[in-house]
């Protein structure tokens, strides 16, 4: 550790403020760890914004590098430093060197701290001011350097929150048809090493949906496939034809392992967003549409709950009921809230499901006495 004392003879350390009674229990810090923030507190007090102030939130950071207060801090000296100016805050100017060590120095304390939210939110306040000094090629340059880093935290942690909104953010802000396009293709490569990964297959949901108005701007169809309702969010409806391409990825996913809930969850996503524009809208056409692609996807699924009765993929597994499967198709059969006979189908699977999946049992229940009422209402 520095010798802070030698490199601040000018600055009376500032101790830590415990109040006016002692405290009860106090923390037991190292005598390196009470120095260094002594100094800190002296300079944060006089708002320094110097290369020796610098090397000290460097040395407070490595030794606890969650500290929110040092991390904004450092980033308003190196605001001053890297040519934003003395009045400069977090959003002007920055040296490209100066921003490209620091985003190094917060990878050094990263690979220990995957989850530390101070340090995601460095990268992201460094890489805004790097987007908004670059032109569009300079930012998809830099963009794609800053995915290299996150995919490398995600080769050791595939579920890492932080990593998977970070890389949502960086697509997000630079907003370039290539880059949708290739996050479409790395969420597909994330479900193939682990079909399993609901952040994976949230992932492939964020970039189908968001990225097709980049894309068919870049294509100059405007927004001629995306169908957006009134809602305040704005969300993006995918189109027919990605609907269904969708929904078809989705089966083939459960397909590959029927067991596995992540497809299912992601085809009734897709087939659920469609009836319920569709139906909000009142369009014939967009109707007939939603209709029979749900439709279609009801006998694939009967196929699928059939070939499993007929041939289960293991021994083992041929007296054990495909819970996932079963429930997607409740909540399809479940839409035709007129037709009695879908109705008594997903009633029946419904009973099924109370007795196979005993944790949501009452769940199931209630589920068939909302069925009940209904088919009463027909009968």
């Amino acid at each position: 550790m520095m010798d802070l004392p030698a490199l601040f003879p000018d600055i009376t350390p500032i101790p830590q403020n415990e109040g006016e009674e002692p405290p009860v229990c106090s923390i037991s810090y190292a005598p390196e760890f009470v120095q260094a923030h002594d100094y800190l507190r002296a300079l944060l007090r006089k708002d320094e914004r110097s290369q020796r102030a610098l090397d000290v939130t460097t040395v407070c950071l490595e030794m606890n590098p969650a500290n929110y207060t040092v991390w904004h801090y450092r980033r308003r000296i190196l605001m001053t430093l890297g040519g934003g100016g003395e009045n400069s805050r977090c959003g002007g100017e920055m040296d490209e060197e100066v921003i490209e060590k620091d985003l190094e120095f917060a990878d050094t304390l990263g690979g220990t701290n995957p989850k530390n939210y101070q340090l995601w939110y460095h990268r992201r306040a460094l890489m805004e001011i790097r987007f908004r000094n670059a032109d569009q090629e300079g930012r998809v340059e830099a963009a794609q350097k800053e995915l290299g880093y996150v995919d490398k935290i995600l080769e050791d942690d595939s579920k890492n929150y932080h990593a998977w909104s970070h890389r949502q953010w960086i697509v997000r802000t630079v907003n370039n048809p290539l880059l949708w396009k290739s996050e479409v293709d790395y969420s597909h490569s994330k479900i193939l090493d682990d079909p399993r990964n609901n952040s994976a297959w949230n992932q492939r949901w964020f970039a189908t949906h968001e990225g097709q108005i980049a894309i068919s701007s870049a294509k100059g169809e405007g927004t001629s496939g995306i169908k957006c309702n009134d809602s305040q969010e704005g969300r993006v409806i995918l189109s027919a034809d990605m609907a269904s391409e969708e929904a078809h990825y989705a089966l083939c996913g459960a397909k590959l392992d029927p067991y596995n809930e992540s497809p299912w969850r992601y085809l009734i996503g897709v087939l659920m967003e469609q009836w319920r524009y569709a139906h909000k809208k009142g369009n014939e056409v967009n109707i007939t549409n939603a209709t029979s692609l749900i439709s279609d996807n009801i006998a694939q699924i009967r196929q699928m709950k059939q070939s499993l009765k007929d041939e289960p993929p293991t021994p083992d597994l041929a007296s054990v009921s495909c819970v996932s499967l079963m429930s997607a198709l409740v909540d399809l059969l479940e839409l035709f809230v007129e037709n009695k006979g879908l109705l008594e189908e997903a009633s029946t699977l419904c009973k099924k499901l109370i007795e196979v999946d005993h944790v949501r049992r009452k769940y199931w229940r209630k589920r068939v006495q909302d069925m009940m009422s209904k088919i009463e209402k027909l009968t």
